[in-house]
């Protein structure tokens, strides 16, 4: 049958609104259940819902790097506790697809264990050896007068005042990813969602956008870009350095010291991948640009406006709760 089961055979709301999103809408009796109210769902359907579902929304964020705790296959039967919300549902999944949900093992560098993201996190000689491989194997990009990014800055005290857009004083410098008590940072990105994200704003804020544009060439270390290699999963560069900008603040010792030597290099600045590219389709990078441009005429402000937030839009999807 094309339709086995619907939405209403369903007693989990999460799976009840994902049949929503991939099934079909139709007044015929379910062939399950015997309602006709419901969204009528493939056995295709139910692997995508299950995979969204099961797979998708069982993804725990480690250290550095992260994986889904559950899969299913045909082979395994389930050995998953999953409580009194799912104990109707699993059995009816797991007889319309003949399939079994079970405790998934990730290859271990999923969770951040990769050789070089150790030698970066030691206090030895091995991090500057990462950090040299750093700036030979990612590639040196030029900004110039043709290039632009955005700023933003929330409840400036005076927003004509050019100055509010350059980065903080030294004294003030150290709280960001980037930055420390001995290089401050002008932040930016090249679209403004991300500027909204990065910078945590709230509906009440008064926010403030500015463009700004090099006045000159400026040498910027592309950390966002993929670079080939030849070694596995367990000794990759670009996977540490990607792991590194996804974590949260745990690894902003590790962010600092690749920028103050990427600073001590003669480099303007750093273009790396936003925190929040997770939540987008595209891959956006962020710019991080050393000590103060605007004030050494690096970078000049090509427009200031003020912006509103006037809708906010989430996409989710839903996850198992598991038994401990």
């Amino acid at each position: 049958m094309k339709y086995p089961i619907c939405s209403e055979c369903f007693y989990n709301e999460g799976l009840k609104l994902l049949c929503q999103k991939f099934g079909l809408k139709s007044n015929e009796k379910c062939c399950n259940c015997q309602k006709d109210y419901g969204y009528k769902i493939s056995k295709e359907n139910l692997h995508e819902i299950s995979w969204e579902y099961f797979v998708n929304g069982s993804y725990y964020q480690s250290e550095y790097g992260g994986s889904s705790l559950i899969m299913f296959n045909e082979y395994q039967e389930t050995d998953v506790d999953f409580g009194k919300y799912l104990k109707e549902d699993v059995p009816l999944i797991e007889k319309t697809l003949g399939i079994g949900f079970f405790y998934y093992a990730p290859r271990l560098y999923k969770l951040g264990l990769i050789t070089q993201l150790e030698k970066l996190q030691s206090e030895d000689n091995s991090a500057e050896q990462v950090l040299n491989e750093i700036i030979e194997k990612f590639p040196t990009k030029v900004i110039n007068e043709q290039n632009h990014f955005y700023r933003l800055r929330k409840n400036v005290s005076n927003p004509n005042d050019e100055s509010q857009f350059d980065s903080p004083p030294i004294e003030y410098s150290g709280n960001g990813r980037l930055d420390s008590k001995d290089l401050n940072i002008l932040y930016g990105s090249e679209n403004i969602e991300i500027c909204l994200h990065e910078c945590r704003v709230s509906i009440i804020d008064d926010l403030y956008l500015a463009k700004l544009t090099p006045t000159k060439s400026l040498k910027i270390l592309d950390l966002s870009a993929e670079i080939s290699e030849d070694n596995t999963e367990f000794e990759s560069l670009f996977l540490s350095v990607h792991y590194l900008f996804r974590a949260e603040e745990h690894s902003y010792d590790i962010c600092k010291k690749i920028s103050s030597f990427v600073y001590s290099k003669g480099y303007d600045g750093i273009i790396y991948p936003s925190y929040f590219s997770r939540v987008k389709t595209e891959r956006i990078p962020n710019i991080a640009l050393f000590g103060s441009p605007i004030e050494d005429g690096k970078i000049q402000i090509k427009n200031i406006d003020r912006i509103r937030i006037d809708k906010v839009e989430y996409n989710y999807t839903f996850g198992p709760l598991i038994n401990q």
